[in-house]
């Protein structure tokens, strides 16, 4: 979930590298990936596609595997964790108008609009609780690590790597010249 915001950051914000998951988890950082990120241009994925279609893609495979996580494992889940991952999955912002990005381009057509294809232009970007519903769901992940740890299960550790190649060092093209 929060691998796709991290190459977002890091393909499309110039300047520095994030330093931790809470500066990734912020309005401001967000912001930054809605005015930077042109949604035309080429996600760092194979086989290749463009950001629109890469988020929209990611957001299917989220929305996917929250449903499963929620169906096979919701009555073993505490219950503030079931709550956390359905709300995340059916109701914030961070992933439910990820489905704009699709749907704005063609109203755009139809109505003879021009937009500029940046992010900021086509999604909202999440609302302050769906980054304390994440940071909190991280929270407890890393608790339940250490707890079967101590029971001597075998698992993997929740590793979140902020930094990454920021291969963006300029402005994005759309937004300074006209196609």
């Amino acid at each position: 979930m929060l691998n796709i915001w991290i190459e977002a950051y890091n393909y499309s914000v110039p300047g520095r590298e994030l330093e931790n998951i809470d500066e990734l988890l912020s309005k401001e950082t967000f912001d930054k990936i809605r005015v930077y990120l042109d949604i035309r241009g080429k996600a760092p994925v194979a086989p290749e596609c463009n950001w629109s279609n890469h988020l929209e893609n990611n957001r299917n495979e989220i929305l996917e595997r929250g449903n499963k996580i929620l169906d096979r494992y919701g009555i073993y889940l505490d219950y503030n964790v079931y709550g956390i991952v359905n709300k995340l999955i059916n109701e914030s912002t961070i992933f439910k108008t990820l489905n704009m990005i699709r749907i704005i381009p063609v109203v755009d057509r139809q109505e003879g609009y021009k937009r500029e294809p940046i992010l900021g232009n086509y999604y909202p970007g999440p609302e302050e609780e769906d980054y304390e519903k994440i940071k909190e769901l991280i929270k407890w992940c890393e608790n339940e690590y250490k707890r079967l740890s101590k029971e001597k299960v075998e698992l993997y550790q929740l590793n979140i790597n902020v930094k990454g190649i920021n291969k963006k060092k300029e402005i994005p093209d759309c937004m300074y010249k006209r196609k």
